[in-house]
């Protein structure tokens, strides 16, 4: 279920300090939790655990040891401890709709549309409407603007 709803995601890393974030490709789920996953640093024999090498290089202490990590697309395994990644704004979640829903959306959907819109105009006159001046609160004064339309 977990691994049907991030394969294929676009994400970014929040431990990076590079200025140039790069997106990456979610490909999976790591068999091992991330206190078990252990690798060998680049051209070196020395084997290190994922929580150790975020500590160490990043000076980050881990403390979601026991979800997997995600394998993002690369030319070698990676991955990526799940609580270092967010979501691409605006991106789209794979797969199809779960029954459940797509019976709220057909739920939602059933009215037909002037009944829809008088329940919408219904929520916005109430006095406690998502838009209610009085419940509006400004650190400032609001600011008028003129406009001005150039004849051609």
């Amino acid at each position: 279920m977990v691994l049907n709803a991030v394969r294929n995601l676009t994400i970014f890393i929040k431990h990076s300090t590079s200025v140039e974030r790069r997106k990456m490709k979610v490909m999976g789920l790591s068999e091992e939790t991330t206190e078990h996953i252990t690798f060998n640093l680049a051209n070196t024999k020395v084997t290190k655990t994922m929580v150790a090498y975020y500590r160490e290089t990043y000076n980050y202490a881990i403390r979601l040891k026991k979800l997997p990590c995600l394998l993002i697309k690369s030319k070698v395994k990676q991955y990526i401890p799940m609580e270092l990644c967010f979501i691409q704004a605006g991106e789209k979640m794979p797969g199809k709709l779960t029954s459940l829903e797509m019976e709220g959306l057909v739920l939602l959907t059933r009215d037909k549309p002037s009944n829809r819109r008088l329940a919408i105009e219904e929520m916005m006159r109430k006095q406690h409407g998502p838009y209610d001046p009085s419940n509006l609160r400004l650190p400032i004064p609001p600011l008028s603007f003129f406009q001005h339309v150039l004849q051609e």
